[in-house]
């Protein structure tokens, strides 16, 4: 079953992976792009499940 998240994620990545590609600046495969902006983009969710995390023990102590 694919989650919500996942497809947003996938359409997220998709942006930002064309974006790195279309700019003649960034010059970067299409394949590596995807990798990269995948990266970010569950170090992102990571980092905010953490403080989320963090902020509901907090309230709980």
């Amino acid at each position: 079953m694919v989650k919500r998240d996942d497809i947003d994620m996938e359409k997220t990545v998709q942006e930002w992976t064309d974006r790195l590609v279309s700019d003649q600046r960034a010059a970067m495969d299409k394949d590596r792009a995807r990798q990269l902006v995948r990266d970010i983009y569950r170090s992102a969710q990571d980092d905010l499940l953490n403080r989320n995390a963090q902020a509901e023990y907090e309230r709980e102590e």
